[in-house]
């Protein structure tokens, strides 16, 4: 598998798993990540990097999908709501919420896998500048439109695929 496949895959499965932490479950629509309603944080901005046709190919490999992701977010609506409840029942349990989240987290991590088989079935594959892009999208603030924070610790030299260069 080469560099950047990897790194873009890793790249999008950060700003998904961002998104899935903290907004309800997405919608299997490839719709839903177009319209930039509020369902999967980064999504809109990584779209817009792709082109008519890799767009069309995620979207049809999506759709391809479709039928395990419903299910999928279902079973995390559940999960969800049911760790709620426990949250604020009579008597908080902390180790029934811990259960139940972790439960949670590995239905998010199949979601995440699922969308990130998807994303790497997308054709033509990313271009160097593309790669730049989604690059830029991942480390441009929180997501909403607000800036980044500033970093406290010194930048790291990398290569020429963004990963730390070797010492």
């Amino acid at each position: 598998m080469n560099i950047t496949k990897v790194y873009s895959a890793l790249i999008l499965s950060l700003l998904i798993v961002a998104g899935a932490s903290a907004q309800p479950a997405a919608s299997t629509s490839p719709e839903s990540f177009r319209t930039g309603n509020g369902r999967a944080p980064g999504m809109e901005r990584l779209m817009a990097a792709l082109t008519d046709e890799q767009r069309a190919s995620f979207q049809e490999a999506m759709a391809a999908q479709r039928e395990k992701l419903s299910g999928l977010e279902e079973k995390s609506r559940d999960a969800r709501r049911a760790m709620f409840e426990s949250a604020v029942a009579e008597k908080f349990d902390e180790t029934s919420v811990r259960k139940q989240a972790l439960a949670l987290s590995k239905i998010e991590a199949e979601l995440t896998v699922a969308r990130m088989k998807a994303f790497s079935q997308m054709r033509p594959q990313l271009s160097a500048e593309q790669m730049e892009k989604i690059r830029n999208f991942a480390g441009a603030g929180n997501g909403e439109g607000q800036p980044a924070r500033k970093r406290n610790r010194p930048e790291i030299k990398r290569d020429e695929n963004g990963l730390p260069a070797k010492p």
